[in-house]
């Protein structure tokens, strides 16, 4: 299994930690220019201002930044066919960024980091689906569909209206203890100047849901065994 799903704030999950989430940020000041001018603009901006509060919904983010070409995010570790890869996600006005984590001289997404999807995928879409191997078996909850959404709100499959305030979310990775510092670091992300964040939006990805409700094959007895089934400490 390579380095894939987070410990982000208090977000914590057993045997795989990921989740996503469609962030909000409040800053004590609020944005006077900014403000004017979403005032004036189409409201489905990415930004939407409610009072003296931003909330920061990915929907104008670049495509670019978008985990392609299928719900495993390949261009978050490098480039991929037509599709560079991804290093750093950052907002059109510069208000929020993000970049992945750099260690030993490799950007990659297994090293910590925010990436944008749309995916939601939450069960298999069929042999029919362009995405190699997403017929059979645990492929939605494998980290083959890391980049999904567990987000019953919206339609399996459909990829639109996953994140909780529109198409986008972003997937948080990474975490830090004795064992792994050599090859992971904290998932992190700045604004343009000092905020005070109140809250945010999150749920668990796809590869997450599946693993805690069906286990999976890197679990310690090395068998598909549900979490609700180790909670006596001996699977």
């Amino acid at each position: 299994m390579r380095k894939h799903f987070t410990k982000f704030l208090a977000l914590t999950t057993v045997a795989v930690t990921a989740a996503v989430f469609t962030g909000c940020s409040s800053e004590d000041e609020p944005f006077a220019d900014f403000e004017s001018k979403m005032e004036v603009e189409n409201p489905v901006s990415r930004a939407v201002v409610q009072g003296d509060s931003t909330i920061i919904t990915f929907d104008d983010f670049e495509s670019t930044m978008m985990a392609m070409p299928t719900s495993y995010g390949a261009n978050y570790y490098g480039n991929t066919g037509s599709y560079a890869q991804v290093k750093q996600i950052k907002d059109p006005s510069g208000i929020f960024e993000s970049s992945i984590n750099v260690i030993g001289g490799s950007t990659a997404f297994y090293n910590g980091g925010l990436a944008l999807s749309k995916w939601n995928y939450r069960s298999n879409p069929g042999n029919g689906a362009n995405i190699t191997g997403s017929g059979t078996g645990d492929w939605w909850y494998s980290y083959n569909n890391q980049m999904s959404v567990y987000n019953t709100t919206s339609t399996d499959g459909a990829n639109v209206n996953a994140g909780h305030s529109g198409n986008n979310f972003a997937v948080v990775y990474g975490y830090q203890d004795f064992y792994n510092s050599q090859w992971m670091a904290k998932p992190s992300f700045s604004f343009i100047r000092k905020k005070t964040l109140k809250g945010l939006w999150f749920c668990n990805s796809s590869y997450t849901y599946g693993v805690i409700m069906k286990g999976n094959q890197f679990g310690a007895s090395g068998v598909a065994t549900p979490l609700s089934k180790q909670v006596d400490g001996n699977g």
